[in-house]
């Protein structure tokens, strides 16, 4: 479904036509962040020195203050879709690997179970990374039953899951290409936090802390629990953190280099629950540079390192995705492989940055903009709906032989539909 375009469906049980807006479809989660108890969302950096914490807090020109990063969607097709079957039931989905029960809220009545119905009656049947077990007492109730498979990790990583296509009705994976019902780590709630918070560093705290003779200090951060990655992004971090001036921190599991940071918690629950450890945005606001390296250099698997840098106000260092550069911003990252993996320069970029703050801080122009590129928003205008409505959607337009948009994420109008057929 478009933004702003009229959807209508019958229902059954009400005999009643049901109009729903765009703004009413559920978000894959909260779109108006909200800050955590550990101030993960938007506490500011800890301070470092009392002089770097006044320049790194300073007013850094209008960054935040032109409206930038928020779905638009499509332009309105100026059409309503109608659901003319009236049905007897929700559209029945069985996640036995999932955890939510019940009634899940989209403009298709929508039912999601994690054990099989007494009746056996369901329309889909969801696997794991793999092709689900449909059991003979679901084919009995449902022969015409649909599956499908899910899983947000990299096909390099498990190669299984290129083969999912051809395995199950539904492919719900990372792979927009393939996928039915794309399931993707960019949110709706995580664009609106992108222009949110101030960029951390200013020319004034980069020159203070990193430029000229000041000493060494790190200056980039990793985090990672995966020491096992099929880019050799281990190999690359050691190289990069010998060569950079100050090295690179590293508080994760992987490569591990220092102890987490702590923080005061806004609460003594919070205290308590995270032993006074801070919050990943929080820890990674201390550094200018983020490195966002993913456990593989996959298509289309963008996970959520890149998009947490962006929400933090600080510049990722991105080594994965070939083409991350439609998942963010334009001129937003310093992309691995722009430098051919040549960690000499690469370090000697990062360098010139931290010398040349106007450099490191136009990485940041996307900002001052305006909105985000048509491209982006027709690319990703889908992820405003969750999953599961997806799923529901798409179960609706094959059990009642409607066409499917894909890009779209949603069943093709009836005049579209019979275009399509003839």
């Amino acid at each position: 479904m478009l933004f702003g375009e009229s959807i209508r469906y019958t229902s059954y049980h009400t005999r009643r036509t049901h109009d729903l807006r765009g703004s009413l479809v559920p978000l894959e989660d909260s779109a108006r962040p909200t800050p955590t108890a550990n101030g993960e969302s938007f506490s500011p950096p800890p301070p470092a020195a009392a002089a770097t914490e006044a320049a790194t807090t300073e007013a850094i020109a209008t960054a935040a203050t032109v409206p930038c990063c928020s779905l638009r969607g499509d332009v309105p097709l100026n059409f309503s879709l109608e659901w003319p079957v009236k049905m007897p039931r929700p559209i029945r989905v069985l996640m036995k690997h999932g955890n939510f029960d019940g009634p899940w809220p989209c403009d298709v009545p929508c039912e999601y179970m994690t054990l099989e119905p007494p009746d056996a009656d369901v329309d889909v049947v969801v696997g794991e990374a793999a092709p689900p077990i449909v059991s003979a007492k679901i084919r009995r109730a449902n022969p015409l039953v649909a599956t499908a498979a899910r899983s947000m990790e990299s096909a390099i990583y498990y190669p299984s899951l290129r083969r999912l296509p051809e395995q199950v009705d539904a492919s719900m994976t990372t792979d927009l290409q393939t996928s039915q019902v794309p399931v993707v780590y960019l949110t709706r709630s995580s664009i609106a936090k992108w222009n949110s918070v101030p960029v951390q560093w200013n020319a004034s705290a980069l020159l203070a802390r990193f430029g000229g003779s000041a000493e060494g200090q790190p200056s980039a951060i990793f985090v990672a629990r995966n020491c096992h990655s099929k880019n050799g992004r281990e190999d690359l971090i050691k190289r990069l953190a010998a060569r950079l001036r100050g090295g690179v921190d590293r508080p994760g599991s992987c490569l591990n280099s220092i102890h987490w940071p702590r923080c005061a918690a806004s609460t003594a629950a919070a205290a308590a629950a995270e032993h006074g450890k801070c919050g990943k945005h929080a820890v990674m606001r201390r550094y200018p540079f983020y490195l966002a390296f993913e456990n593989s250099d996959d298509v289309d698997y963008v996970s959520e390192k890149v998009f947490h840098g962006l929400e933090a106000g600080v510049l990722p260092v991105y080594l994965g995705a070939p083409n991350v550069a439609e998942f963010v911003p334009p001129s937003s990252v310093v992309e691995v492989r722009q430098f051919g993996h040549d960690v000499e320069k690469l370090a000697r970029h990062l360098q010139g940055l931290l010398d040349e703050p106007e450099r490191y801080l136009s990485y940041f122009a996307w900002k001052r903009r305006g909105n985000l590129p048509v491209a982006f928003q027709r690319k990703f205008g889908f992820v405003a709906t969750h999953a599961k409505c997806r799923l529901c959607r798409w179960a609706w337009a094959r059990k009642h032989k409607f066409a499917w948009d894909r890009r779209a994420q949603r069943p093709v109008p009836l005049e579209e539909s019979r275009s399509i057929s003839t």
